[in-house]
């Protein structure tokens, strides 16, 4: 050999790489220790990389075969949902006019409310009106049992009743009618 100096370098590798090394384990331990104390997680590594499988496949059209039957109902569920909703406002802040919108027009006409009960309904405060069961009657039907509550303006007893409601889903007014009436407040 000419001069040449060997030295062994086997495990250091060039002095740039391990500064580097160096410097990237004080940036994860400074990333670590940083997100410790606020409290953040952050995964550490190569994103990972989503794989489409067969699995991930199937879920996906079990959900659009799922999303699809759901479009078909759910406008009429939130039909019912939104007259269901309005109807017991109308009846909580005892609004009986616009409770009165809600009954079927079929029922209004064959059996308009007389004055006596209007002048009844205008006698009462109601102070409640709570869901108790709900469940499908049949096609375009469902069924409500409620517990009404109301107090006499004139005497202030509280009264406290069941009342049990049918809503018909109309499809040429697309609308949620209540077959069954306004509350009868006169029983006992």
């Amino acid at each position: 050999m000419t001069g040449a100096r060997v030295v062994s370098t086997v495990g250091q590798g060039p002095p740039y790489t391990r500064r580097r090394a160096a410097l990237t384990l004080v940036q994860l331990a400074s990333s670590l220790l940083h997100a410790a104390e606020s409290g953040a997680t952050r995964r550490i590594g190569p994103p990972v990389i989503p794989r489409p499988g067969l699995p991930r496949l199937l879920v996906s059209l079990a959900l659009i075969v799922l999303l699809g039957a759901c479009a078909t109902k759910g406008g009429d569920n939130i039909k019912l949902d939104a007259a269901l909703f309005n109807y017991a406002g109308a009846i909580r802040f005892s609004d009986i006019e616009r409770a009165y919108e809600f009954v079927d027009p079929k029922l209004r006409v064959e059996k308009p409310m007389s004055r006596l009960e209007w002048e009844r309904f205008a006698q009462v405060q109601f102070t409640g009106y709570l869901v108790k069961a709900k469940e499908p009657a049949g096609q375009g039907e469902v069924r409500q049992l409620v517990e009404v509550r109301l107090i006499n303006r004139h005497t202030q007893i509280e009264r406290t009743f069941l009342v049990r409601e049918l809503w018909r889903w109309d499809a040429e007014a697309k609308q949620w009618w209540l077959t069954t009436g306004l509350p009868d407040i006169a029983q006992d």
